[in-house]
């Protein structure tokens, strides 16, 4: 499965893929078709279709595809996009760098405000961090390109109708971010804060945007993080803040924010920074609500060993997969599968995914119902470490779309 991929109408891919990778989750949120189905490149029937517009409909576990016309390709087009713009708002008049727990998203971001949430329900492993408001980054951009001179590369023809010549310009502004100074009592107070949160080997610097983690626009991983020594010196900070600052600017999360009509020049990056969390054996990603069957509460659990990824597996790596039927007091666990990088071995005891489950249905009982009608269940991320805790470091609107086999049906 590609580690990203920029908006097209649909993905099939010739290999299994990690269910919630990335790219899948993006298409989930772009409503567009997503399929892995083996050997899809050598079937006669898609090889019969090559180089024709085609309708491409993805079931459960069921497909169907057919030769269409340019009239209905540009309707189903225009029926996945959102119809009218979107401006993220920010709030510039807050510098103070703030903790994580307790911050808001007016000036910290959806991610870390989310976290917030997370350290608010109490009982929850989530790592300590600090957040640089949106206020820094608004002044570091201004220092390289005034809103004028902005708005005029955001609207100037050659910029919006040629995608090559839109990634030359796209990168001269990073470069540019990348290249000028940070305010150096910006520095200084990120390294006192640091000195607040003790020592550490390393620390992440992450992206905390107003153009990610939303209801109807998750944008997972449209924005880079940076990971620092814990002996970083003033210019590795400084840089680490830059690089996080100018992956705004990435093509590939212009590219997704412009087929969401979302305002270009109105995104504003925080920074949120936390310890990088050691020992880890595991990370994971989890849906909060059952993905396959409508009628059947439960979460689905994607776990993979350190070392690869769960969010952009390569090949046919596939994770260790649990869905868990929660409408009864006792859990009922269901092993779809063991990771292919274990040798058959698993990653989580039953007990284990008991508990996390009892962890996700707190957090899918306090988030969730804040974003009906956009969004019926969160994406939390989380690791493991070797001593088996479970941390917490992302939590997320998504929303799971049942086909007419998936859905609750009445007696």
């Amino acid at each position: 499965v590609p580690e990203e991929m920029p908006p097209v109408s649909a993905l099939v891919t010739s290999q299994l893929q990690a269910p919630l990778a990335h790219v899948a989750v993006l298409s989930r949120n772009r409503n567009t078709p997503d399929m892995a189905l083996r050997g899809a490149a050598d079937l006669a029937e898609v090889r019969a279709l090559e180089g024709r517009i085609v309708r491409l409909s993805v079931g459960a576990q069921e497909y169907t595809l057919r030769e269409a016309d340019r009239a209905d390709a540009e309707a189903a087009w225009a029926a996945a996009r959102p119809s009218h713009p979107f401006r993220p708002s920010s709030n510039t008049r807050i510098s103070a760098i703030r903790p994580v727990c307790g911050c808001t998203a007016e000036y910290a971001g959806a991610k870390a405000a989310q976290l917030s949430d997370l350290c608010a329900l109490g009982g929850l492993g989530i790592p300590p961090g600090f957040v640089v408001p949106f206020a820094e980054y608004v002044a570091h951009l201004r220092r390289v390109r005034s809103p004028a001179q902005l708005a005029a590369m955001l609207q100037a023809e050659p910029f919006r109708a040629d995608a090559a010549e839109r990634g030359r310009q796209l990168l001269a502004l990073r470069e540019a971010i990348a290249a000028a100074p940070v305010d150096a009592r910006l520095v200084s107070q990120v390294r006192a804060q640091l000195g607040r949160l003790g020592s550490s080997e390393r620390f992440i610097f992450r992206s905390s945007t107003n153009a990610e983690d939303l209801p109807g626009f998750n944008g997972a991983g449209l924005y880079e993080s940076v990971v620092v020594p814990g002996d970083a010196s003033d210019e590795v900070l400084a840089d680490a803040l830059r690089r996080v600052w100018a992956s705004v600017w990435l093509q590939r999360a212009y590219e997704e924010r412009e087929w969401f009509r979302i305002e270009q020049a109105a995104v504003a990056m925080a920074v949120l920074v936390q310890p990088f969390v050691a020992n880890v054996v595991a990370n994971g990603v989890a849906i909060t609500v059952n993905p396959y069957d409508e009628a059947r509460p439960g979460v689905f659990i994607n776990t993979q060993v350190t070392g690869s990824t769960v969010t952009g597996a390569q090949g046919n790596e596939l994770p260790e997969q649990f869905l868990v039927y929660t409408w009864a007091e006792d859990l009922e666990p269901e092993l779809l599968s063991r990771s292919s990088l274990t040798n058959g071995a698993a990653i989580l005891s039953e007990a284990e995914v008991v508990a996390l489950t009892r962890q996700l249905m707190r957090i899918h009982t306090s988030m969730a119902p804040r974003n009906v009608g956009t969004s019926n269940a969160m994406d939390v991320e989380f690791l493991l470490t070797r001593d088996r805790r479970f941390v917490f470091v992302q939590a997320r609107p998504f929303n799971v779309v049942y086909t007419a086999g998936q859905r609750w049906r009445s007696p």
